[in-house]
Protein backbone atom coordinates (compact mmCIF):
# COMPACT_ATOMS: atom_id res chain seq x y z
CA UNK A 1 0.00 0.00 0.00
CA UNK A 2 1.50 3.56 -0.90
CA UNK A 3 1.25 6.53 0.95
CA UNK A 4 -1.58 8.09 -0.72
CA UNK A 5 -3.92 4.51 -0.32
CA UNK A 6 -2.65 4.65 3.23
CA UNK A 7 -4.09 8.25 3.81
CA UNK A 8 -7.00 7.41 2.18
CA UNK A 9 -7.24 4.17 4.41
CA UNK A 10 -6.40 6.39 7.37
CA UNK A 11 -9.16 8.72 6.76
CA UNK A 12 -12.02 6.17 5.62
CA UNK A 13 -11.11 4.22 9.08
CA UNK A 14 -12.15 7.71 10.99
CA UNK A 15 -15.63 7.67 9.04
CA UNK A 16 -17.94 5.04 11.29
CA UNK A 17 -16.60 6.74 14.20
CA UNK A 18 -17.45 10.02 13.31
CA UNK A 19 -20.41 8.93 11.77
CA UNK A 20 -21.85 6.98 15.12
CA UNK A 21 -20.37 10.31 17.44
CA UNK A 22 -22.97 12.32 15.03
CA UNK A 23 -26.02 9.89 15.70
CA UNK A 24 -25.19 10.24 19.49
CA UNK A 25 -26.09 13.83 18.89
CA UNK A 26 -29.78 13.13 17.15
CA UNK A 27 -30.25 11.22 19.50
CA UNK A 28 -29.99 13.84 21.90
CA UNK A 29 -32.25 16.09 19.58
CA UNK A 30 -34.96 13.33 19.87
CA UNK A 31 -34.81 13.19 23.56
CA UNK A 32 -34.99 16.71 24.02
CA UNK A 33 -37.78 17.22 21.31
CA UNK A 34 -39.22 15.24 22.83
CA UNK A 35 -38.96 15.24 26.13
CA UNK A 36 -40.01 19.15 25.74
CA UNK A 37 -43.10 18.55 23.56
CA UNK A 38 -45.65 15.15 23.20
CA UNK A 39 -43.79 13.75 26.20
CA UNK A 40 -43.24 16.88 28.79
CA UNK A 41 -45.84 15.05 30.93
CA UNK A 42 -42.84 12.52 31.51
CA UNK A 43 -40.49 15.40 32.64
CA UNK A 44 -42.80 16.57 35.32
CA UNK A 45 -43.02 12.67 36.94
CA UNK A 46 -39.50 12.88 37.94
CA UNK A 47 -36.69 14.87 39.76
CA UNK A 48 -33.24 16.63 38.54
CA UNK A 49 -30.59 13.85 39.64
CA UNK A 50 -33.10 10.70 38.41
CA UNK A 51 -31.66 8.55 35.84
CA UNK A 52 -33.80 7.46 32.41
CA UNK A 53 -33.19 4.50 30.10
CA UNK A 54 -35.20 4.91 26.51
CA UNK A 55 -35.33 2.34 24.07
CA UNK A 56 -34.77 3.57 20.18
CA UNK A 57 -38.46 2.57 19.65
CA UNK A 58 -39.40 4.53 22.76
CA UNK A 59 -40.21 7.72 20.46
CA UNK A 60 -40.48 6.41 17.21
CA UNK A 61 -43.61 6.31 16.88
CA UNK A 62 -43.86 10.13 17.64
CA UNK A 63 -46.84 12.08 16.33
CA UNK A 64 -43.81 15.00 15.97
CA UNK A 65 -43.31 15.42 12.55
CA UNK A 66 -39.83 16.75 13.62
CA UNK A 67 -39.00 13.36 15.47
CA UNK A 68 -39.62 11.47 12.87
CA UNK A 69 -37.60 13.36 10.63
CA UNK A 70 -34.72 12.91 12.77
CA UNK A 71 -35.57 9.07 13.00
CA UNK A 72 -34.89 8.66 9.66
CA UNK A 73 -32.05 10.81 9.40
CA UNK A 74 -30.50 8.16 11.95
CA UNK A 75 -31.47 5.06 10.69
CA UNK A 76 -30.03 6.14 7.06
CA UNK A 77 -26.89 7.04 8.91
CA UNK A 78 -26.90 3.63 10.91
CA UNK A 79 -27.41 2.10 7.35
CA UNK A 80 -24.93 3.80 4.97
CA UNK A 81 -22.09 3.53 8.32
CA UNK A 82 -22.45 -0.56 8.12
CA UNK A 83 -22.26 -0.15 4.73
CA UNK A 84 -19.07 1.41 4.73
CA UNK A 85 -17.99 -0.74 7.60
CA UNK A 86 -18.67 -4.25 5.65
CA UNK A 87 -17.87 -2.71 2.47
CA UNK A 88 -14.50 -2.15 3.29
CA UNK A 89 -13.91 -4.46 6.11
CA UNK A 90 -13.07 -1.84 8.74
CA UNK A 91 -12.78 -3.08 12.54
CA UNK A 92 -14.81 -0.68 14.73
CA UNK A 93 -14.69 -0.78 18.42
CA UNK A 94 -18.02 0.19 19.32
CA UNK A 95 -18.99 1.01 22.92
CA UNK A 96 -22.17 1.73 21.75
CA UNK A 97 -25.62 -0.36 22.34
CA UNK A 98 -27.90 0.50 19.28
CA UNK A 99 -31.31 -0.22 21.04
CA UNK A 100 -30.18 1.98 23.85
CA UNK A 101 -30.13 5.99 24.12
CA UNK A 102 -27.26 6.72 25.56
CA UNK A 103 -28.81 7.95 28.71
Amino acid sequence: MNAEQSNYRSHLEKAPLILEEFNDQIQTLIINLAMSGESSHLDDMFTEGDELTFKYDDFKDSSDVNVRILYGIFNLIQDERAKIININSLKVDSNSNEDDFPF
